[in-house]
C-alpha cells in the first residue's frame, strides 16, 4: 500500500489518555506529583514538589481493567499510586504502595474543560487533590470530593521513558580506577585499597574485589555494597 494509505496507530484509553511516563503537575500551584525522599519503600508518602526531572517525580500510566489505569513511579516500578488502606473517606491519604491490582491502586482520568485533567480513586470515587489548596513543598496529597478547585487538576507533561537504572538490589559489581584502568577498588586484613585485578587474577583477589549491592543501610534511596566473600561486611 502507498505511504498515504497507511496509519500509525496508538493506545488511547475512551478518554484520550496515551499510556506512557508523565510529570503529573498541580494546576494551582505549578507543582508535581512527587514520592517524598525518592523513596523506593511502599508506605512512602506522596506530596508536592518543584519540578527536579526526578525519577520520583515520573509517574508511568499504565492500563488496567474497565478503561481505568494504574500510576507506577519511575524509581520504584513494583509500587503504585494509592490511597492508603483503600480508605473510602475524605482526607485519605495517598502514598505508594506494592502492586496489588487493587481498586484503590486504579485511577480514572476525566479530561476538563482547561485541558487539565482529573484524577478518580476507583475505590473511593474521590479525587486527587493537594489539601487545602497548599502552594508551598511538602504539601500532602490526599483524596476529596470532587469540587472543581485547581488543587485537584492535574496537568499531564508527556515524558520518554528513562533509562533503565544502572544498578539493582542483589546485583554483583566491581569498582575500576577510571585513571588507574584495570585497577579495582579490593579489601584485604579489613583494609580497603586497590589492586590490579583481571581473570587471571587468583580466585581470593577476585572475590576480595567483588560486592553485592544492596538497598542503602542508612537510607532507602541509597545503595550499600555488601563484600562477596564477607557476608555482612559493607
Amino acid at each position: 500500500h502507498a505511504a498515504n494509505e497507511r496509519w500509525p496507530l496508538e493506545p488511547v484509553s475512551a478518554n484520550g489518555v496515551v499510556p506512557g511516563f508523565y510529570g503529573l503537575i498541580a494546576a494551582h500551584s505549578a507543582r508535581a506529583l512527587d514520592v517524598a525522599g525518592i523513596s523506593p519503600a511502599a508506605g512512602a508518602n506522596v506530596h508536592q514538589w518543584t519540578p527536579t526531572g526526578g525519577l520520583n517525580q515520573q509517574w508511568n500510566v499504565l492500563p488496567s481493567v474497565d478503561g481505568f489505569f494504574e500510576l507506577a513511579p519511575a524509581h520504584a516500578p513494583t509500587m503504585r499510586l494509592e490511597v492508603a488502606g483503600g480508605a473510602l473517606a475524605f482526607g485519605g491519604n495517598v502514598q505508594q504502595g506494592l502492586a496489588s491490582g487493587s481498586a484503590a491502586q486504579r485511577w480514572g482520568f476525566a479530561r476538563q474543560p482547561d485541558g487539565s485533567w482529573r484524577l478518580t480513586n476507583v475505590n473511593s470515587g474521590l479525587s486527587l487533590d493537594v489539601a487545602g489548596g497548599a502552594l508551598g513543598d511538602g504539601g500532602n496529597v490526599h483524596q476529596w470530593e470532587w469540587i472543581n478547585v485547581a488543587n485537584q487538576r492535574w496537568t499531564l507533561r508527556a515524558l520518554a521513558a528513562p533509562a533503565a537504572p544502572l544498578l539493582a538490589a542483589g546485583q554483583g559489581v566491581g569498582f575500576e580506577a577510571l585513571s588507574w584502568p584495570g585497577y579495582r577498588i579490593r579489601h584485604a586484613g579489613f583494609l580497603g585499597f586497590i589492586s590490579p585485578i583481571s581473570a587471571a587474577s587468583s580466585e581470593i583477589d577476585r572475590l576480595g574485589s567483588s560486592f553485592i549491592t544492596r538497598t542503602g543501610l542508612g537510607s532507602a534511596a541509597c545503595w550499600s555494597f555488601e563484600s562477596r566473600d564477607w557476608p555482612g561486611y559493607y
